[in-house]
């Protein structure tokens, strides 16, 4: 940021005016997963999902404790900031609190002026491994800070973003176990079935055969293109989607296949994960896809078979996530006729890209450009009412 600030806006060290606690170092020799045993303890990896997976049966000073409400950091990896929602809890090392110390600080205006700060540290810290903030880095940060009013207004409109947002992905995470529901049923019972048989794979309907994906599908490797060689966004010089491990990695000039095709990621976090693309993409040898379809079936259909085989069934061991042909091909579904497979495409595509999915996008985006404008003091609300309790 720069170091010129709005008028009526004051650039201030936040030394002094805000209060940061580190967790405590739990002996994880200690840790349970006995809920019983134990106060939830959060790390890092907890913060996300804000669902702790461990508990400690240590005592510590209450200032570790972390309740609702809570404004924490990640201090390793990815620098990140949230506002606490899971249970009351205690905070393990490497994770942060930090709160306002000062009364011209809101705390609440702390929690969403730290969140870019947080992202320029993050991109001049240099790491051959993993990157690790430190509680000089945010004391030594100086920043523009508005009038109190303006801070608790900001504040308060970049908080009903998040509840929208909060609201909007409830609605998309109900709708997604509905259509696991429903896929479920549908690729185990089929559609107006009432007599079934027993398989090596379970209850089928009759009619229905047991296939391995190995008599569905040939797979090849893609190949190598660097991910700093694709574009982030799709443009007139780089159009074609281009897939890695973990989906589509970012926009090529060129492609590599033109077709309708399934490719699942062979290495990395997400390996195993299935995408069904048609047109011209490019595929990069960080994922598979089909070179030959050795079966009258429909792609979708196989696509959402393919995405209830449990990960473990194909990835191998090793430090790098992988994946191997040979495993996917061993892999069983039960297959209808082509008629009933596309008529359970038909059912289960109506949950694709719903209007929760394009809400969710259009409110992230809402509120992207609204801290780019009022963090910044680009657009103001000064002219707000000032609050009661000021």
């Amino acid at each position: 940021m720069s170091r010129e600030v709005p008028e009526g806006w004051t650039l201030q060290s936040l030394n002094g005016l805000i209060k940061l606690i580190p967790g405590w170092p739990f002996k994880s020799n200690r840790f349970t997963e006995n809920p019983d045993k134990g106060r939830p303890l959060i790390r890092i990896r907890d913060l996300v999902k804000q669902a702790p997976a461990v508990f400690t049966p240590e005592d510590c000073d209450d200032r570790y404790s972390v309740n609702d409400g809570d404004y924490l950091i990640g201090m390793d990896g990815e620098f990140l900031a949230v506002k606490w929602q899971g249970p009351s809890a205690v905070l393990n090392q490497r994770v942060l609190k930090i709160t306002s110390a000062d009364e011209c600080l809101d705390a609440n205006f702390l929690f969403y002026r730290i969140q870019p700060a947080l992202s320029d540290i993050e991109a001049r810290t240099g790491a051959t491994t993993v990157k690790h903030l430190s509680t000089k880095d945010l004391l030594s940060l100086n920043l523009g800070l508005p009038p109190l009013h303006e801070q608790r207004r900001i504040a308060e409109i970049l908080s009903s973003v998040d509840e929208a947002i909060a609201a909007t992905r409830a609605v998309i995470e109900q709708t997604r176990k509905v259509k696991q529901g429903v896929l479920e049923r549908l690729l185990t019972k089929g559609i107006g079935h009432t007599r079934f048989k027993q398989t090596e794979i379970g209850e089928i309907p009759e009619g229905w055969e047991v296939h391995s994906f190995g008599t569905i599908f040939k797979l090849t490797s893609g190949k190598l293109k660097s991910v700093k060689g694709l574009a982030a966004a799709e443009s007139d010089t780089a159009p074609y989607p281009a897939y890695g491990g973990n989906g589509v990695a970012g926009y090529s000039a060129d492609y590599l296949i033109d077709g309708e095709l399934i490719v699942i990621g062979r290495v990395g976090e997400y390996c195993g994960s299935i995408y069904k693309s048609s047109g011209k993409v490019w595929v990069t040898d960080n994922a598979l896809y089909t070179k030959e379809i050795l079966a009258d079936v429909d792609l979708d259909f196989i696509a959402y078979a393919f995405s209830r085989v449990p990960a473990e069934r194909i990835r191998g061991g090793g430090g790098q996530p992988l994946v191997s042909q040979a495993a996917i091909y061993r892999q069983t579904l039960a297959l209808p006729s082509l008629d009933e497979q596309k008529a359970i495409v038909e059912i289960l595509s109506c949950f694709d890209t719903s209007v929760s999915d394009l809400q969710f996008a259009k409110l992230v985006e809402i509120k992207s450009a609204l801290m780019s404008d009022l963090l910044t003091g680009r657009k103001r609300v000064s002219d707000a009412v000032p609050m009661a309790a000021e």
